[in-house]
Formats: structure tokens, C-alpha cells, sequence
């Protein structure tokens, strides 16, 4: 019996490394298998996070961006009611400018005699309506000039007043 157990010794011991291996390679693999799905699942949970980060920053960005084009609008809605509030006093400075000059067709018509005056006082009153009429030029050329400057002052405070509202804060 004992060269039976001898013999049959080394196959058992044979056959329970080789049992030991395969249990030892399968748990390995397992623990591979189950640390690769692990892994998976983690980088999914990544990826899934970082793009639910992307999409607030996206959004959040489109809020800033939707903020800043409607206080732009504000602005420009400011700078077009004051170019038209401008237009509208150009438009009545024109409207006396032309009851201005009516006038003047007036006076020199009175000063010319229409009225039926002597001769002597139509003469001084044709040079003084001589002399208003130039006064009258020449204060037309400065009110031209000042309603320029007026107008071109009016237009610049528009627009930088339109440039510190739509200013980003």
C-alpha cells in the first residue's frame, strides 16, 4: 500500500496545485472583471457629471449673455429717443428760423414805405431796417452755429450716455 500512496501522492498534490492555480486565475480574473466595470461605472459617472457642469456653465453663460444684449438694446432704445428728441427741436428751431425771416420781409417792407410814411422817414427807416436786416444775418449765423454745436453736443452726450448704460457691469 505505501508505493500505491507513493505514487499516488504526487498526482494528488498535482492535481490540488493545479485546483489551487485555476481557483487563484479565476479570482483574479474576476476581481479584473469586476474592477474593470467598476471602473466603467466611475467613468461614466464621470462623464456624466462633467457634462451636467458643461451644460449649467452654458446656461449660466447664456443668462450673462442675454443680460448684456438687453441692457445694449436698452442703451441704443436710449440713444434713438434722443436722436429723435434732437430731430424734433432741430425741427422747431427750422420752423422759427422761418418766422424769423417772415418777420423780416415785414420790416423791410414797412421800412421801404409800405405804409405810406414821408419821404425822410422812410429813409431812416430803410436804414435801420438795413441795419437790422444785417444784425439779423449775423444773428442768424451765430444761432446756426450754436444750434450745430448744440445739436453735435446733444448727439455725443446720447451716445455716451448710451456707451455707460450698455457698459458691462
Amino acid at each position: 500500500m505505501i508505493p500505491f500512496l507513493v505514487g499516488l501522492f504526487p498526482v494528488r498534490t498535482a492535481v490540488i496545485a493545479a485546483a489551487i492555480l485555476a481557483l487563484l486565475a479565476g479570482f483574479y480574473f474576476l476581481g479584473r472583471a469586476h474592477e474593470a466595470k467598476g471602473w466603467k461605472l466611475r467613468e461614466a459617472e464621470h462623464v456624466a457629471a462633467t457634462q451636467k457642469a458643461i451644460a449649467l456653465e452654458q446656461a449660466k453663460q447664456r443668462e450673462i449673455e442675454i443680460g448684456r444684449q438687453q441692457i445694449a438694446d436698452t442703451a441704443k432704445k436710449g440713444l434713438d429717443d434722443a436722436r429723435q428728441q434732437i430731430a424734433a427741436r432741430d425741427r422747431s428751431i427750422a420752423a422759427l428760423r422761418t418766422d424769423a425771416h417772415g418777420l423780416r420781409q415785414l420790416l423791410a417792407t414797412y421800412a421801404t414805405g409800405g405804409a405810406g410814411q414821408d419821404p425822410r422817414a422812410a429813409s431812416v427807416a430803410g436804414t435801420l431796417a438795413d441795419l437790422a436786416a444785417s444784425g439779423a444775418d449775423l444773428l442768424s449765423e451765430g444761432a446756426d452755429l450754436l444750434r450745430t454745436c448744440a445739436r453735435d453736443h446733444d448727439e455725443r452726450a446720447a451716445e455716451v450716455s448710451a456707451l455707460i448704460s450698455a457698459w458691462p457691469r
